[in-house]
Formats: C-alpha cells, sequence, structure tokens
C-alpha cells in the first residue's frame, strides 16, 4: 500500500490508478470507471491537478443542441430528403463541419 499524503481523500487514488490504465479521459468517465459522483471526481482531479498529481491536456470542450438540430431531430428520416435547402443538415461540406455562418 502507498504512502498517502495527509491531504489526499479515500478516492483520490482510485481516480489515479483509473488514469495509470487508460489514457486522458474526462472527469464524468472517470467517475463511472471508478463508481463515484462526477462532481466528486471533477472536484478532486481539480485538487489533484493543483498538488502536480494529475494535469490537464485539453480544453473543455461543451457543445449544445441547437433549434436546427432539435427541428432535424424531431424529422422523421423519409422527410429529411424533403427539406428544403435551407433546412438540409450538411448540405456543403463547410456546413457539415460546423463552418461557416453561426
Amino acid at each position: 500500500m502507498r504512502d498517502s499524503h495527509a491531504w489526499m481523500q479515500p478516492g483520490d487514488e482510485a481516480i489515479l490508478e483509473f488514469l495509470l490504465d487508460n489514457p486522458p479521459e474526462y472527469a464524468p468517465l472517470i467517475a463511472g470507471g471508478i463508481g463515484m459522483h462526477h462532481t466528486n471526481v471533477e472536484r478532486r482531479c481539480r485538487v489533484l491537478a493543483e498538488s502536480g498529481l494529475l494535469e490537464t491536456v485539453s480544453e473543455e470542450v461543451v457543445y449544445r443542441l441547437t433549434e436546427r438540430g432539435e427541428r432535424f431531430l424531431a424529422t422523421e428520416a423519409s422527410e429529411r430528403a424533403e427539406l428544403g435547402p435551407e433546412e438540409q443538415v450538411g448540405r456543403d461540406p463547410g456546413e457539415a463541419a460546423g463552418i461557416g455562418s453561426v
């Protein structure tokens, strides 16, 4: 058994071990892998990073569904082909990649 620092909490070692066996991962997926609540894992990962035991490797990107995305999902597959050009999703490569107007 490893010596733990006095400030460490019981789940900290599980977080570290999970990341030893897995590539960089999002805190919610770490939480699922070790059976801890994701908010606890997110908080402890920040503490572990501040202590130098973890590091962030990228900025978190958060997406949300647009109104257009909601309309797309609400449309039956057979009706999607009938949508006009302004309603078609990914009608050109730039638009499919999310490049262009916002």
